[in-house]
C-alpha cells in the first residue's frame, strides 16, 4: 500500500495495480484533469504488480475483499465524500470488487483510454 499525499482537494482516489503500478499515470491524470484529490491510495499485491498476479476465483475474492477493507480503513483516517476508482487489472477481478464494494463512498469508475491518454468516468456507484 502507497499513500501519495496530492493535497488538491477533499476526495480520494484509489488505484489498484493487479497488472502494471498505475500510480504515476493516475498522478498525471488528477493533476491534469484538476480533480479534487487529497489522497491517492495505491494497492498492489505484496510481490507486486505482474500479469499472473491472481492465480485463482479463491484469490481474486480474497483480493476484492481485501481492497474494500483497504479503502474503508482509509476512508476511517482520511474521510472523503468521494471516491475515484482507477484499477489495472482483470476485468474479473473488477466485477467481484463490484459486488463486494459496500460501505465506502460515493465513487466514481475511471476507465483507462491507454498509454498516455488518461482517464474517462465511466459510471458512479453510490457505495
Amino acid at each position: 500500500m502507497l499513500i501519495t499525499t496530492l493535497g488538491a482537494g477533499d476526495e480520494l482516489a484509489v488505484s489498484v495495480g493487479i497488472a502494471v503500478d498505475p500510480t504515476p499515470a493516475v498522478t498525471r491524470f488528477t493533476n491534469s484533469a484538476s480533480l479534487p484529490i487529497q489522497t491517492l491510495l495505491t494497492l498492489m499485491p505484496a510481490e507486486g504488480a505482474h500479469d499472473q498476479s491472481v492465480a485463482g476465483p479463491g484469490q481474486a475474492v480474497a483480493y476484492a475483499q481485501a481492497l474494500r477493507n483497504a479503502v474503508r480503513e482509509q476512508l476511517e483516517m482520511t474521510p472523503a465524500d468521494h471516491v475515484h476508482l482507477f484499477l489495472a487489472g482483470p476485468g474479473g477481478l473488477a466485477l467481484l470488487r463490484g459486488h463486494r464494494w459496500n460501505r465506502v463512498a460515493p465513487t466514481v469508475v475511471d476507465e483507462d483510454l491507454g498509454p498516455g491518454r488518461g482517464y474517462v468516468a465511466a459510471f458512479a456507484v453510490a457505495a
